[in-house]
């Protein structure tokens, strides 16, 4: 094993062998192959820490997954893994896992597909839909306490949209997004 100091964050390993270099891969193993062809998105991959590095790599997943995901949790085996140049590139180190895509969006299509998402947005959009609309017909004779609860809610949810976009599905924030659909529905869709 030989081992480089090319200026990134980490060393670089390699194995000689019969006068041939190789990568070392995550687990040790001997890589025969270092992709070298242009890619997609290069000027992206430093955006917000990296992610732009992991969503590049989960563009290429996302046609072959519109109408049917890989199933939650199987990303690190679908994605492209042992990246020597855009790992180095964009890391400094060659001894990362991309296990997630950082990114709700992402992450759902690519567990469960794209008509998922679709779903989803559709959703999204029908909460705001009812929402203006409640809050247009009640806008005379609202009470105060209720208007306040469901603009703060509205207010919730749209900033766990745009959470959604940088970081992927997370327990302990996820379930009360959707504690505050429910609620939000609740109150917009209630009748007179």
């Amino acid at each position: 094993m030989l081992t480089f100091d090319l200026g990134y964050d980490g060393a670089v390993d390699f194995y000689l062998d019969e006068d041939v270099f190789y990568g070392i891969g995550q687990q040790g193993e001997k890589l025969t192959e270092v992709s070298l062809k242009h890619r997609f998105g290069t000027s992206f991959y430093p955006f917000f820490t990296g992610r732009g590095y992991v969503w590049c790599l989960s563009a290429a997943l996302l046609p072959e997954t519109f109408l049917c995901g890989k199933g939650p949790g199987n990303f690190a085996f679908y994605c492209t893994q042992n990246d020597y140049v855009g790992l180095l590139n964009t890391h400094g180190t060659h001894y990362l896992s991309m296990d997630k895509p950082h990114s709700l969006y992402l992450q759902m299509w690519i567990d469960i597909g794209g008509i998922a998402v679709l779903a989803y947005l559709a959703l999204l959009l029908f909460l705001f839909l009812q929402y203006f609309r409640w809050k247009k017909a009640k806008q005379k004779n609202m009470e105060k306490d209720i208007s306040g609860c469901a603009d703060w809610l509205m207010v919730s949810i749209v900033a766990f949209i745009i959470y959604s976009v940088l970081n992927d599905s997370l327990v302990a924030v996820t379930f009360l997004a959707a504690i505050f659909f429910g609620i939000l529905f609740g109150i917009t869709g209630e009748k007179e």
